[in-house]
Parts: structure tokens; sequence; C-alpha cells
């Protein structure tokens, strides 16, 4: 099923949203999603994280029906011209047995002809764990590499190691590299970054992570590498409710022999464990004083509506900004709109719309700003994404409709059916080995049972008679 966006839909639904997965208590960030807002920026960040449904294009997201990505196109706006101008588009995405995408191109529009810009490629593990990501520029004639990601992972999947090296022209030359520790209950407890001097790894700066029993993060200390041994540097330390809501955080510095106030943040939340409030508060030597406040509200889905930010200013709060947020009836955010108080009215700063397929899979995006009056557009680009459908709901038949294969997608049970003659079934899984035989079928349905083995693509062999077929079924 091939999905044909009209060009005509392009004014209706537009949205660059970045998409994101939620993060826990990220210390450079100083914040926690939907949990801690601290600022404008955080706040704005977090429900682009949090409100949009996650669809990496590493993983496509999996209901009824898989979806892969074809292709995606990119516009401008033309403030000048008010319309919108091709900026870029993705094409040759190419994915592996198990859905993953393994590499894609970008073109950009040049004098009305399509030309190489970048090109992305990646392997997986056997844990379809991301292992590289390569990028290479386009530069005439050839594809040419200009950096390299790596990752190692444990025994859990958690990534333990994390570095960036550029290409020299002839080879890989490391840059520097994240190191991550674990505890028992896979809480990461170290991350330790890491510059190459040409030789070796020189340590930089590292952050070290406490937890409680309920696995919440109780602290985390930044320090710096001076030469010769760790030096303290920033540290936050966090509360929580009954309900594993955080409910503080404390901000402190170091100031060579003990740790010193810098903020503190408290947050409320209501029955639902939506957080309603946060309130900021900074140390002036001897007491704390006010700072920031954020005020949310939800509707019935407990969907975030609107976050109002406000400045604390002698007596009174005076608003600063607020976000204002729509949905669809299944929950989609379709809108984002970022507004600025000017003394008298709210003037629109920048805007997000996205739409979504019946399946509730993104396919426009866009993003506008306005200018300082809040009356005209002046900036904003957007995006399209084609699909295409691998696999649906029912019966997946052989060629010639004689063999079928059901529920499929399945959660590991199947059924194999046949109007003829079976002779033989194989399996094989992502990786190509096979985990399933049965030589000689006599019976017109067969009963398979791959609940031990992981989600994905598997790859069925069958032998009919002279005939052979390959089909696929997938494990939710």
């Amino acid at each position: 099923m091939k999905k044909t966006l009209l060009f005509a839909i392009l004014a209706l639904s537009l949205n660059a949203f970045a998409q994101f997965n939620r993060p826990a208590i990220n210390p450079e960030g100083n914040f926690r999603c939907n949990k801690v807002y601290q600022d404008r920026k955080t706040h704005q960040a977090c429900s682009e994280r949090n409100l949009i449904h996650d669809t990496n294009p590493e993983t496509p997201g999996q209901r009824d029906i898989i979806l892969i990505d074809d292709s995606s196109h990119m516009w401008v706006w033309d403030s000048v011209n008010s319309w919108w101008n091709f900026a870029n588009r993705s094409i040759n995405m190419v994915y592996n047995a198990n859905s993953k995408l393994t590499s894609y191109t970008i073109q950009s529009l040049i004098s009305g002809i399509w030309v190489n810009a970048t090109q992305y490629n990646y392997t997986y593990n056997a844990s379809n764990k991301r292992t590289r990501s390569t990028y290479s520029y386009w530069n005439g004639s050839a594809w040419v590499n200009t950096s390299q990601y790596t990752y190692t992972y444990d025994t859990s999947n958690n990534r333990t190691s994390y570095t960036y090296s550029s290409w020299n022209g002839s080879a890989w030359v490391n840059s520097w590299q994240y190191n991550y520790t674990y505890d028992a209950n896979n809480n990461r407890t170290n991350y330790c970054y890491s510059i190459w001097n040409g030789i070796a790894w020189e340590n930089s700066s590292q952050y070290i992570y406490a937890y409680d029993a309920a696995n919440n993060q109780t602290s985390w200390i930044r320090q710096t590498w001076n030469g010769i041994a760790w030096e303290n540097e920033s540290k936050s330390s966090f509360t929580y409710d009954a309900s594993n809501n955080l409910t503080s955080q404390l901000q402190t510095t170091w100031n060579g022999s003990t740790w010193e106030n810098s903020g503190l943040y408290t947050y409320s939340y209501d029955i639902h464990n939506n957080q309603t409030s946060e309130l900021g508060k900074s140390w002036d030597g001897s007491a704390w004083v006010n700072s920031i406040r954020v005020i949310s509200a939800y509707d019935a889905n407990n969907n975030l509506t609107n976050a109002l930010g406000q400045s604390w200013a002698g007596p009174l709060w005076t608003s600063s900004w607020q976000n204002i947020y729509t949905y669809d009836i299944n929950s989609n955010m379709t809108s984002l709109l970022d507004q600025e108080w000017n003394g008298s009215i709210w003037r629109n700063i920048s805007q997000y719309l996205v739409s979504y397929d019946a399946d509730n899979y993104y396919t426009a995006d866009s993003y506008k700003t306005w200018d300082d009056l809040g009356t005209r557009i002046t900036g904003g680009d957007s995006s399209f994404y084609y699909y295409h459908t691998i696999l649906g709901i029912g019966d997946l038949a052989t060629q010639d409709g004689k063999i079928s294969i059901y529920p499929n997608p399945g959660k590991g049970k199947f059924t194999i059916s046949s109007t003829g003659q079976i002779g033989s079934l194989e399996i094989y899984n992502p990786l190509g080995v096979r985990i399933y035989k049965d030589l000689n079928l006599r019976n017109p349905s067969t009963a398979i049972d791959l609940s031990g083995h992981g989600k994905g693509i598997y790859i069925v062999k069958i032998n009919a008679g002279m005939k052979s077929y390959n089909r696929k079924i997938v494990i939710q």
C-alpha cells in the first residue's frame, strides 16, 4: 500500500518535530522530562520528547501492520514569496530482515535537479542494537567518509561505550568517547567522557549516579579530571513521593571543601501523577528566593494541554511564556504553539504541527516561526513521509494460494495450513540461523510455537512438491 501525500495538505499539516525517546534525569540539562521543566527551553524540549510517538527510523513501530519508510521530503519557508520551497529529501532507504534501517541517502535540490548530499549507513548486533553509524558526503562522483559512531553493549543490552571518530582520508581517527557502567538493576552508575590524545584516551569528565530501593535516581555528581585525580564540580540530589514522582531537586556546587547551595526545584502532581506545578528558587547566600514557576493543565486523557511559565518580580508572579497543545481523538499531539507575553497580549513565537494516518503513524510535520509582532510567518521547515506495507493483517498466503500462515503478525504461536501437500518446513531467525525444521509434514494443518524467540521478522521456507516458497512471519 503506497501512501500518496498531496502538496495541497502541506499548508494544513506540517511540523519539523524531532523524535526522541524520553530520557531519565539528565545531568547535562538538569531535567527529567515530564517531571522537571526548569525553563521555557527545557519544558518545550520535554514536550517534544514526551508527546509525539517515537518513530525513530531505526525501529519502525509495529501495530497490526508494519510500515517501512520509503522516503521523506523537506521544505523550507520562503518568507518573501510566502511559499514552501524544496530543501532536501531522504531516499534509498534500505532495511535488514528485522526492519532495521541500514542505509539511506539525503539529496538536495539544486537548480531543479536532485543532487546527492550525504549518506548514512548502520550496522546492528544479534540483539538488534545499533553498533555502528557511518556518515559520508558526495564529492560529485563518489561517497567520501566523514564521521563514524560506534557502540558497544553488555549482556543486558545496556550501552557500555559510545565512540566518535573522523575520517582522515585513509583511516578512522578517534576523537572522543563515553564509557558507561551499570548496577545489577541496569541503572547507570557512571559515565566517563574521554578525549583521544593521538595515542591513548585521556579522562575529561564523569558523572556518578546513586539510586534508592525503587531505582529512583537520588543523586548525581559531576567531576572533572585535573590530570592526576577527579575533582568535584557540581551535584544534584533528588527526592520522591510514594508514587515515585520527583518532588525536589537540590543543586549544589563544590567550593573546594564543601557543597554550596545553588538552585532548588520542587514539584506537585494531581491524582493521576501528572505534574501540575514546578517552583524554582535560587540561593542568595542565606535564603531561598523565588525565581521561576510553571503551571500545567491536562485534559481528560491526561494529555498536557497548557504550560504557563512565570517569573518572580518582587511580590508577584508575572507571566512570561506559555505552550498550548492540541490532540486528535487518538491522543496524538497535533499542535504545539509557543507564545510569549509582551505585557499586554500573547505573541506567537513558533508552532509545531503534526499529522497522522489511520494507523497513527505520522505522515507530515512542520515548524514555523513568527516575526517580532507575532503576525507574519518568517521561517520554518516541513517534511512528508512516505511508507509502504511489508506485511498486513490476516493470512500470509503463498503465490498459488494453497498455503496460509496465521495469525500473522502473532505472539509466537502460528498455524500453517494447506489445501495441498507440504513436504518440509524450515524457519530462520533474522540472522539467518535455522531455529525450526520439520522435514516430514503429513497433516494439512501444523502448529508452530516460536514464543521462546525474540520479536522480529522470521523467514519460513516451505517445500511443497516441486515448488519452494520463502515467506515472512512476524513475532510481536
